[in-house]
């Protein structure tokens, strides 16, 4: 999640999610929670009949097998997609949202949430409480940062904040001049991991309606498998030799 918008948290969790998916014995889910409307279906071009919120109001009756119609397969791993049409104020019930989420954990072995900021405190505690991490997702800029302070301060009041992971997105940008030491001491936390400033293969990929890890071996694709080694354990692929003796 990202206490601001355009911070990048929907494509870190895409390529989480799509690094996870490479080792074979992982089942692997992408799930949208966004609203007023959500993004991973655009950022991968992706066409679903259902979404996140068609499946939460189902969940009176939703099992394994019912879960796995709504789902949809792409690029390896399983995505329910958010809202398609601009939806302000559609929150799921809380009983819902915790019965969707232990169902899902019963068919995957991992799975990505992009969860919204506008939750309130009781859907956090949901989400949260079933969650191994917290992934928060901030820019080296004032603005990102404010935010996210005040969202830290916010889930101190209903949640585990040992599981809380700032990764600061765009790091070494000089849009962004802001150090390490500064966002630490403005947050009262250390930085878990610097994804590193790569604007090309990123709105390539999001042309591409691909996860960059798929189709590109930059050192930002690099840095998606290495968190994803941090969160979940997944193998960092060994770089293979080429010609000379390079690495690629």
């Amino acid at each position: 999640m990202a206490a601001k918008g355009g911070t990048g948290a929907t494509t870190v969790a895409i390529n989480l999610a799509a690094v996870v998916a490479t080792e074979k014995k992982n089942a692997v889910a992408l799930i949208d929670l966004h609203c007023p409307i959500g993004d991973v279906a655009a950022y991968l071009d992706l066409k679903s009949e259902f979404t996140a919120y068609d499946l939460l109001a189902e969940s009176s009756r939703l099992d394994t097998v019912l879960l796995q119609t709504y789902m949809k397969d792409c690029h390896g791993f399983a995505v329910l997609p958010g809202l398609k049409e601009f939806l302000p104020g559609q929150m799921p019930g809380v009983d819902a949202l915790a019965t969707t989420l232990e169902v899902i954990t019963q068919v995957y072995t991992h799975a990505f949430v992009d969860l919204p900021a506008s939750f309130d405190e009781e859907h956090l505690r949901v989400a949260t409480d079933m969650s191994e991490a917290i992934v928060l997702v901030l820019t080296p800029e004032f603005p990102s940062i404010w935010r996210t302070n005040r969202l830290v301060r916010f889930l101190m009041k209903s949640v585990n904040t040992q599981k809380l992971r700032l990764v600061v997105n765009r790091f070494g940008s000089r849009t962004y001049p802001i150090s390490n030491s500064k966002i630490e001491r403005a947050l009262s936390r250390n930085i878990f991991w610097k994804l590193p400033n790569d604007y090309s293969p990123t709105t390539e990929a999001i042309r591409l309606g691909k996860p960059l890890v798929s189709i590109n071996h930059s050192r930002l694709g690099r840095s998606y498998q290495e968190l994803a080694y941090r969160l979940t354990g997944t193998p960092v692929p060994k770089k293979r030799r080429g010609l000379f003796g390079l690495r690629f």
